[in-house]
């Protein structure tokens, strides 16, 4: 009789260490479908915030208003409900002066503003948005009044110095040799 006892025993434990063997492996569809969710829900999280400037052409006529646009784009989604897109304006050298502008929606992800530039130079434009519980900032140069690069620096050298058009700088032998009398 205790033999009988024993392999029951025996068989009760083995029976218990299989069932909860199969319910910690649980249902594989439902792991499978659960998984497959999960890796969606990563995916959504894990894509960017692309913000593009889409805005042609490139150099812009002072004292004309003019549209600067950009798209934004969650993955391959576009954003219809950005919390904020918002442009922030200032000549090149002079962001201390610069100012922000919020955009009006378009649709499809585009966002825009209508804004004169007043003088000719090149300006930089910085689309702030946020959106979806993040936030870019992409900068864009912007040339007014088709300026060259090396007219750019000549006009703001001449707005440094307004008064001081004869100047020259004395090198290190030429004070040296003032300094020797």
């Amino acid at each position: 009789m205790k033999q009988v006892n024993n392999m029951t025993k025996k068989l009760l434990l083995v029976m218990l260490l299989v069932s909860l063997i199969l319910a910690a492996c649980g249902n594989p569809g439902e792991e499978e479908s659960n998984a497959a969710d999960s890796a969606s829900d990563d995916a959504e999280v894990l894509a960017a915030l692309e913000v593009n400037f889409i805005t042609e052409p490139d150099v812009f006529l002072p004292g004309q208003e003019e549209t600067i646009q950009v798209k934004v784009t969650h993955g391959e989604e576009p954003v219809e409900d950005a919390d904020e897109v918002l442009f922030e304006i200032w000549e090149k050298g002079k962001r201390d002066e610069s100012v922000s502008i919020e955009s009006e929606h378009e649709g499809e992800g585009v966002y825009a503003l209508a804004h004169t530039f007043e003088e000719q130079g090149i300006y930089e434009v910085t689309a702030h948005v946020t959106a979806r519980a993040m936030h870019t900032m992409p900068t864009q140069e912007f040339n007014v009044g088709n300026v060259a690069d090396e007219e750019y620096e000549n006009m703001e050298e001449d707005e440094e110095h307004p008064h001081d058009e004869h100047r020259h700088e004395h090198g290190e032998e030429s004070v040296h040799e003032e300094h020797q009398e």
